[in-house]
């Protein structure tokens, strides 16, 4: 007897583009395309909102530290290896990928421009991972220990990393 998964597969089609933020994207894409201006009402207002991404975060971020009993994400190997991968092995993929590119010479802010990318690259993990999981009943207290792990590690990798940059780059 052979099991039919079309139904799970349509439910999690619906899950995903039924999601804000791809809805968001959408309409985004739509609006730059049709070259259609937004009154400045919703601009101004698109542009607050915009203003408290990065409060909001860590906000957010703060609280999931506060809620975490330390000593529990400390002692868990997986959470240290996922936190190494993102912190240390793929910004080195990326920066020698930015390296053997060559895109530097592109623009006259070549650099500056491949270290903004770079630093999305280094940053640590969103706590948007956790409110996802959150809201797709997935496991929120390991993304919440990646989270608060990454954001601790950052502290030091961050400059590091950044430092790398400007003596490979």
């Amino acid at each position: 007897m052979q099991k039919c998964t079309q139904p799970r597969e349509r439910i999690q089609s619906k899950k995903i583009f039924s999601n804000i933020n791809i809805i968001t994207i959408i309409i985004a894409i739509t609006l730059f395309f049709a070259k259609i201006r937004l009154p400045e009402i919703i601009t101004g207002t698109l542009d607050s909102v915009g203003a408290m991404i990065g409060p909001a975060s860590m906000f957010v971020t703060g609280m999931l530290i506060g809620g975490m009993e330390l000593k529990k994400i400390l002692t868990d190997k997986r959470t240290y290896f996922i936190s190494f991968m993102r912190l240390i092995t793929i910004p080195l993929i990326a920066l020698l990928i930015l390296k053997i590119s060559g895109l530097k010479g592109w623009n006259k802010d070549g650099e500056q421009i491949l270290l903004i990318v770079f630093m999305a690259v280094i940053s640590p993990v969103a706590s948007t991972v956790t409110q996802m999981c959150q809201v797709y009943d997935n496991d929120s207290r390991y993304a919440s220990a990646i989270n608060v792990l990454t954001t601790i590690g950052a502290i030091v990798t961050m400059p590091l990393m950044v430092f790398m940059y400007q003596i490979i780059i």
